[in-house]
């Protein structure tokens, strides 16, 4: 993924066995990394080797005590990231992996947990059109 100026802003690497459901996928940017590691019923994430939490099949993203701490709502062809209860941002589903295109629409301003929390939630949606598998 790369700004207008094909300058690099995230790179990433994934695989999945879709036999088993198991798999992962690595996100790197120029200060993080974002590790999903792909299970049948959730997907661990990371952030620096560090745990964030667990998404759901239900797309909530949940802490080691399964408290919900972000969810996403669909309305009108975006989705909008919930952290802690407070509308965070909306993202438009990037129509092919060739189109520039902006994608989030930020509601309020974010601290740094909320954007690692912005990034795990959203870089799989990202992703899912360059993905061939």
């Amino acid at each position: 993924i790369t700004t207008i100026f094909n300058e690099p802003l995230i790179s990433f690497s994934s695989r999945l066995d879709k036999n088993s459901g198991k798999g992962f996928a690595v996100y790197l940017t120029n200060a993080k990394e974002f590790s999903f590691i792909h299970l049948p019923e959730s997907i661990e994430v990371f952030v620096d080797e560090i745990p964030l939490g667990r998404i759901k099949k239900d797309g909530s993203l949940r802490d080691a005590n399964n408290k919900v701490i972000a969810y996403v709502t669909e309305e009108s062809g975006y989705k909008n990231i919930v952290i802690n209860e407070k509308e965070i941002a909306r993202l438009k589903k990037p129509k092919s992996a060739n189109v520039l295109e902006r994608v989030y629409e930020l509601k309020s301003g974010l601290n740094a947990v909320e954007a690692e929390i912005l990034f795990a939630m959203t870089l799989p949606e990202f992703t899912k059109n360059f993905s061939s598998n």
